[in-house]
């Protein structure tokens, strides 16, 4: 039998940490910045790097999802996740196979990065639904 509380759920510290950044810009920003370092290299010598094009679109893209972030956080926010779980599904394979140092260290990065965003967007946005649910049917109650 599985039991609904009906108050709200304890926030700790952690989670506070974790929202704080993950509804920051600057995580996004650091990213966009990461791949944009990387324009200069050559993938033909450095094996798994993704092509010039894939990562200077990505850096505009999380260039641009920072942005969002300030100005709309929910849509910023999935902006960031969608388009760092797409870098992940085209190139995690791979730079993981590869090993070279650098494709490994954007795709960690990109990693970080769509877990803090995804976590924020897919976890901590649908409980305080949940908990603003709870709120309003409490309310209702006491308002008969």
């Amino acid at each position: 039998m599985t039991t609904i509380s009906t108050g709200p759920r304890e926030v700790t510290e952690r989670e506070k940490l974790l929202r704080r950044w993950a509804q920051s810009p600057w995580p996004a920003w650091s990213l966009g910045a990461s791949f944009l370092a990387t324009a200069p290299l050559s993938p033909g010598r450095i094996p798994g790097l993704p092509p010039f094009v894939q990562r200077i679109g990505f850096a505009a893209i999380l260039g641009g999802a920072g942005y969002a972030i300030t100005q709309d956080p929910e849509n910023g926010i999935g902006i960031a996740t969608a388009w760092s779980l797409t870098y992940l599904f085209f190139n995690l394979r791979t730079s993981i196979r590869t090993r070279s140092p650098i494709p490994l260290v954007l795709t960690a990065a990109t990693t970080a990065c769509a877990g803090l965003y995804g976590t924020e967007y897919f976890y901590f946005r649908q409980n305080e639904a949940v908990d603003d649910a709870k709120k309003r049917r409490a309310q209702q109650r006491f308002d008969v």
